[in-house]
């Protein structure tokens, strides 16, 4: 059998199945945009799933891919099997072929067979594997024993009981319903075995492990419970190219193949280790593909989702690193060997590299403070221990005090053969959630009464402006429902009908007037809480009573400022995406009449290039004055046009969905304008970081925009005018401003430190030697304070048992420096040089035992300044004459 290499293992895989007329297509991204119920791609079916449902048209009847995968959570869960199992990963390659309403059984088996043992294929021997096939599919028993010849000792059938030896019941579900339908699975011993026990040999040997898994899809399974056949038969089957590499490279693990063996003699060329532990080696060589492939496509280290399993991925190789003796950053290192060896399936640009590198970079840094101080408390508390188990109150200290993860302590201390109390673990994480809900929720409304009542606001959307009368049905006010409130009294009314927009989606609520035939009711804030739409405001005329008939007056100006600026945020988030990073994700945002907030996900500042652009994009939408269209459509419908659904939330069956043209669809229930030219004008107004790898624009449209650029035009003339230039020489007067600024500051900077080294010289004069110690207490003039501590750890340096009070007076300040040198401290230190100053309060200070410095501002100082110095060093004499 010739050793072949893993890329051209690939490349023969889709080689073959082109030669039985399947369409070969690339694979999908490793983020199914389109699939909520997916964090990550972790199959080759993931992107037929449609097809599978019937939802989605079959173009081509069969089709190969090579599939990128990433399995880190929910049933496909291999991120804690990684370093002690030679046969799984966070990220790798699924070579799948597949039939929709083509060949079925016989076809997809024999496929696999001629590929796996045929001499012009991979050429492995046939009684090298065992067959597996579920306990009622006589047909695939049939087909492996009489058409294809294996031998009966070679076919396995398994069922549902699995009778305590396997793993898979051999039947595949898409879900508790829908398609569904019985596997086969090719098992390959790489080693001399007898096949005469061979049920436990699967189930407990290193040495037998699954290589291919073709799956029948064949039946529905209905919501009674029952088994309908389907029109059309499925086949779906995958097989891991690590895993076929390694049998067809003769290794005994995957980890042994060549595309890891070159990752490791990289790794071993960065780091000069002279002993290593090959699990923690193979943590990281895992780990750090899964981590480039992540941030190539667009996810950075968060607290949520596919951040968070990103963030715990980095985390995890750290702290395998730091088990390899590496105490510092280190995993971006490996970012340049994995796009070089990983370069057939990994196109990626110098500009992107070095992104991936910064953001990796940046997680370690955060992550290795954490990590040193965690395994510091960790060894410790396990020192403490006495009967092998780790309390579950310390995992959690570690894990909600120092951000220290509980997966890494339970990593330590497996390691170590130490077990963790989990249950106190979840017990005081569940008390932990509980009680950060219970604040959260402490001081909002409860309406609860109104949902007993049975009342709800009917909304009215706001393109339907017609109504304009409504009945009051509830009023709340101080906590208590009345019937009736009176001039200036604060409160909220509910209405059966409403055209105000309640506050959602980021967007804020409408304000206006609610007005009865002998009251004015003035809302402020429209806010919604179960099915109740609640406006918020007070009297200002009259008194208003439950059953009143009333006039609706929404604010129409400010509402349509507020639509222009939801719209806008729709066109800012489009232009990021466009031309910063195609993955990032919106936050958060804030949408009111003046301006919007929006917090999206990236972990560097935008460049002012970047920032124009952005405008320049948003900009040229408004000017083609598109069309904004909003709809609401089936989830399912929504999902299939390929919009963005966060795997994270939960969505009803019908969702509102805002279109702008064909460039942007998105999710949404707030207000908008009708076309982008009601906008008028946006413009970028700062941006900035608000928190680790999230960063926050404000923007400013219309009217707003036009104000503030005006207004930053003319402080921009006023400075022309002061240097006196045209417009087009502003940044270059400016620019030699600061140069001559920046060198007149050096001058500056070598006269006084020339100044500080004649004073250094001329203190050590004036130093007074006394029988157990050196004395000097001196007043400076004309020297700035930021000199101080470097005269004075200068002459400490050259001498012993001294001590230094120097007071520097300026303008009405009054600066003072104490030292104690090291010797004296067991008798004196800066401290008790401070106990004599008086109006402690009134002084800052800052420093330690050894030198500190202290400062306050006093208008008269020239009789204080003696006193003062006087007062200290008599008091550091009787000191030393009392201790002596």
């Amino acid at each position: 059998m010739k050793k072949k290499k893993l890329n051209e293992i690939r490349q023969e895989f889709l080689e073959f199945f082109k030669l039985k007329n399947h369409k070969i297509l690339h694979g999908s991204s490793i983020i199914m945009e389109n699939d909520p119920t997916l964090l990550f791609v972790n199959s080759g079916m993931n992107q037929f799933k449609n097809i599978f449902l019937g939802t989605e048209r079959i173009i081509y009847p069969k089709v190969a891919t090579a599939q990128k995968c990433i399995r880190t959570g929910g049933k496909h869960n291999d991120l804690n099997k990684i370093g002690y199992s030679r046969r799984h990963h966070t990220f790798f390659e699924m070579l799948g072929n597949f039939s929709f309403g083509d060949y079925f059984k016989k076809e997809a088996i024999e496929f696999s067979w001629e590929l796996l043992t045929s001499k012009e294929w991979f050429n492995i021997s046939k009684e090298r594997f065992l067959i597996t096939v579920h306990k009622d599919d006589e047909e695939s028993y049939k087909i492996w024993n009489k058409i294809v010849g294996v031998h009966e000792y070679q076919i396995l059938r398994v069922g549902k009981e699995k009778d305590n030896f396997f793993e898979s019941e051999n039947f595949w579900r898409m879900g508790d319903f829908g398609p569904c339908g019985p596997c086969t699975e090719i098992f390959y011993v790489d080693r001399n075995k007898s096949f005469k026990d061979s049920k436990i040999f699967i189930s407990h040997s290193k040495d037998c492990f699954e290589v291919w898994n073709i799956v029948f899809i064949q039946y529905n399974k209905e919501k009674n419970g029952e088994f309908r056949k389907l029109n059309k038969f499925f086949v779906d089957s995958g097989m891991g190219l690590e895993r076929i590499s390694s049998i067809l490279q003769d290794v005994k693990s995957n980890y042994s193949i060549d595309i890891f063996k070159e990752l490791i003699s990289e790794f071993l060329k960065i780091f000069t280790l002279e002993k290593y532990n090959i699990k923690s080696l193979n943590v990281i060589i895992d780990h750090i593909r899964s981590i480039v492939f992540l941030i190539n496509e667009g996810v950075n280290p968060g607290n949520l989702g596919r951040e968070y399993i990103l963030r715990k991925i980095i985390r995890r190789a750290s702290y395998h690193g730091y088990l390899l003796g590496i105490n510092s950053p280190f995993l971006y290192k490996l970012v340049d060997p994995v796009i070089n060896i990983m370069r057939n399936i990994l196109i990626i640009s110098r500009n992107d590299s070095m992104h991936i590198q910064n953001v990796i970079l940046k997680e370690e840094s955060k992550f290795f403070k954490v990590l040193l101080k965690g395994i510091d408390i960790l060894n410790e508390e396990l020192s403490k221990i006495k009967n092998n188990e780790l309390p579950g109150k310390i995992a959690f200290k570690l894990h909600d005090t120092y951000g220290f993860p509980y997966d890494l302590t339970n990593d330590f201390c497996k390691k170590k053969k130490i077990k963790i109390n989990k249950l106190e673990f979840d017990s005081l994480l569940k008390r932990q959630k509980f009680l950060s809900e219970k604040q959260k929720n402490f001081s909002s409304y409860n309406f609860s009464y109104f949902t007993k009542k049975k009342n709800y606001t009917k909304y009215i959307e706001y393109e339907s402006m017609d109504i304009s009368q409504s009945v009051i049905v509830s009023i709340f006010y101080k906590n208590k429902i009345r019937n009736e409130i009176k001039k200036n009294d604060f409160g909220a009314i509910v209405l059966n009908k409403t055209v105000f927009y309640h506050e959602s989606g980021g967007q804020v609520g409408d304000s206006g007037t609610i007005i009865s035939k002998y009251a004015v009711f003035e809302v402020k804030n429209t806010k919604k809480s179960n099915e109740l739409i609640l406006h918020f405001g007070h009297v200002i005329k009259g008194s208003i009573k439950v059953g009143d008939l009333v006039d609706i007056n929404v604010d129409i100006k400010r509402k349509l400022k507020i639509s222009n600026n939801h719209s806008a945020t729709h066109l800012l988030h489009y232009a990021l995406n466009k031309s910063v990073n195609k993955r990032i994700m919106q936050m958060g945002s804030l949408i009111n009449e003046n301006y919007i907030q929006f917090d999206f996900s990236n972990y560097f500042p935008l460049t002012i290039e970047q920032i124009f652009h952005i405008e320049n994009i948003v900009n040229s939408k408004i000017q083609c004055n598109y069309p904004i269209v909003t709809s609401v459509m089936k989830l399912n419908d929504a999902i299939n046009k390929n919009i963005f659904i966060d795997p994270l939330k939960k969505y009803p069956n019908k969702v509102n969905v805002v279109n702008i043209s064909d460039f942007s669809s998105e999710l949404c229930i707030g207000t908008h304008a009708n076309s982008t030219g009601e906008i008028g004008f946006f413009k970028i107004e700062k941006e900035f970081g608000i928190s680790y790898g999230i960063r926050r624009i404000r923007a400013t449209t219309g009217e707003k925009s036009v104000e503030n650029v005006q207004k930053k035009i003319f402080i921009l003339d006023k400075i022309r005018k002061k240097i006196n230039c045209n417009y087009s020489e502003i940044e270059s007067r400016v620019n030699k401003i600061l140069i001559e600024r920046n060198m007149l500051k050096k001058s500056v900077f070598y006269i006084e430190k020339n100044i500080s080294l004649k004073t250094t010289r001329k203190l050590i004069e004036r130093i007074k030697r006394f029988k157990n110690f050196s004395l000097l207490i001196y007043q400076l003039n004309d020297i700035h304070r930021r000199f101080l501590k470097s005269i004075v750890e200068k002459i400490n340096s050259l001498e012993k048992s001294l001590i230094i009070v120097l007071l520097v007076r300026n303008n009405n300040e009054l600066n003072l420096i104490f030292s104690v040198t090291e010797d004296l401290l067991h008798i004196i230190s800066t401290d008790d040089l401070f106990d004599n100053i008086y109006e402690k309060q009134k002084w800052k200070r800052w420093g330690n035992r050894k030198i500190m410095q202290i400062y306050k501002k006093e208008n008269n100082l020239k009789d204080n300044c003696c006193e003062l110095l006087s007062l200290i060093q008599n008091s550091v004499e009787k000191f030393f004459l009392f201790n002596d």
